[in-house]
């Protein structure tokens, strides 16, 4: 007998219910997942089998009514999966009827507006003939009379019904999931988390915080040098916004910098950094290039409370601005990550082109050099810039791709088949829209660095 469990989930901001965009679920036990898009804020699951939209069975959802608490006007979203016959109530605390509409609804999401009275509670409930569903409103007794009003605005443009397909999402009791729920603030994209062991049925309420905004409590931060450094959160991380400049570890003690001398660069085992093609004028837009034995000195390289992101912290990074990239984050060899993650995290500054907003348009340092396919978006404001690297190619040792390429270090190592230990990275073409994750050749590379908040 396999019971089913209905994961029913709503979102919050700053105590306000809001509108979700999508919900993306992942079973941790099973390695399986599955992504809601509004108006579906509902998940069936079974105890004993896989996740399914019932199709015999009709999918009715009403949103928590925005604004929450309201004084004069407030929207509810109610949708159904089937064409048919709806009966939209509203009541006040004693049960007295105060507006009513009953109609023949098509699938998918419609727009009710209620008009508020001198009450402050109130009770919002659809009807059909599948089902029933409750929801409370408060308000905030501005009015002075109890003229209240229940409009039906119509559907949304967005007139997808509730799906009713079955998944491959796999579900046993006992199993461990996790939820990501996405919504639109004012413009900026926001998410919450959750985890949980659901044995029964839930309704899930996500804290959601805007991302693409300084951390919260942290907008800046200063390294040992006294550089100041933008910080932006990113789902459940805290990035810099920038890319690392100090001449310093943590304790102050001097990374050695051996400028023109490219024996010194090429023979360094313990830590070395370069400004690109040797010329400080790029320090501050574009960052130092750091050898690989600054990203494993125990002196650390960022500041404290910071660290040099591992391969799983930046797997993390391309899960959730690109759902599905990796997600148990098996990581092995050298691979493409994602299809617009570049897009997502470079800086829109680039050469001129075709699809260039006005503002992102440069010929001047910092910018990437434009492709019609891959120039960036910045979405949620990492602003990734293109600093090249500084090659170890004995017996030259040069500087290149600047302006074209991104290169970032991890602290993961990667162990080559004939032995050689170098880490793992990340690299940014200016004309690919994916990330690509590699190994590099040699610990005498110089990347860029980013530092994550411990």
């Amino acid at each position: 007998f396999a019971q089913t469990i209905e994961l029913t989930f709503t979102a919050e901001y700053k105590s306000q219910h809001i509108q979700m965009d999508s919900i993306y679920i992942r079973n941790l036990s099973q390695s399986s997942d599955t992504v809601l898009y509004y108006p579906d804020t509902v998940l069936y699951i079974s105890n004993v089998g896989m996740y399914e939209f019932e199709p015999a069975k009709s999918v009715l959802s009403v949103s928590q009514n925005y604004p929450n608490p309201f004084t004069h006007q407030t929207s509810v979203n109610v949708s159904v999966s089937k064409d048919e016959l709806v009966s939209v109530c509203v009541f006040d605390i004693m049960g007295r009827k105060l507006g009513g509409y009953e109609n023949y609804l098509s699938a998918g999401n419609h727009v009710f507006s209620f008009y508020a009275g001198a009450d402050n509670y109130y009770l919002f409930s659809v009807t059909t003939p599948y089902g029933k569903k409750m929801i409370k409103m408060f308000g905030c007794g501005g009015e002075t009379t109890n003229d209240c009003r229940l409009v039906y605005d119509g559907m949304t443009d967005d007139q997808r019904a509730m799906r009713e397909v079955t998944s491959s999402f796999i579900f046993s009791q006992g199993d461990q999931l996790s939820y990501i729920g996405y919504a639109t603030i004012a413009g900026n994209k926001g998410s919450g988390f959750i985890d949980d062991v659901p044995s029964n049925s839930e309704t899930y309420i996500f804290n959601i915080e805007e991302d693409g905004i300084p951390c919260p409590g942290m907008p800046t931060f200063t390294d040992v040098d006294g550089n100041v450094y933008p910080t932006v959160r990113i789902g459940c991380q805290c990035w810099m916004a920038e890319n690392l400049k100090t001449t310093r570890y943590r304790d102050g003690s001097a990374i050695n910098y051996p400028g023109s001398d490219e024996t010194a660069w090429d023979n360094d085992t313990v830590g070395a950094y370069a400004w690109y093609d040797n010329d400080s004028t790029y320090k501050n837009i574009y960052g130092a290039l750091y050898n690989g034995f600054t990203i494993v000195n125990p002196a650390n390289l960022c500041p404290v409370g910071w660290h040099v992101p591992s391969d799983e912290e930046w797997c993390t990074l391309e899960n959730y601005i690109e759902r599905g990239t990796d997600p148990d984050c098996n990581l092995s060899g050298n691979d493409e990550r994602g299809l617009n993650t570049s897009r997502i995290l470079k800086s829109c500054l680039t050469t001129s082109g075709i699809g260039i907003l006005v503002e992102c348009e440069s010929n001047q340092h910092p910018r990437w050099v434009y492709h019609n396919d891959a120039f960036g978006y910045d979405t949620y404001g990492f602003s990734a810039l293109p600093g090249g690297e500084r090659t170890n190619s004995y017996p030259q040792i040069n500087f290149a791709y600047f302006g074209i390429n991104g290169y970032w270090w991890s602290t993961s190592i990667y162990i080559y088949d004939f032995g050689y230990t170098s880490l793992i990275y990340r690299w940014l073409f200016s004309n690919e829209s994916f990330v690509w994750r590699g190994a590099a050749g040699s610990m005498n590379e110089g990347f860029s660095v980013r530092c994550v908040k411990d």
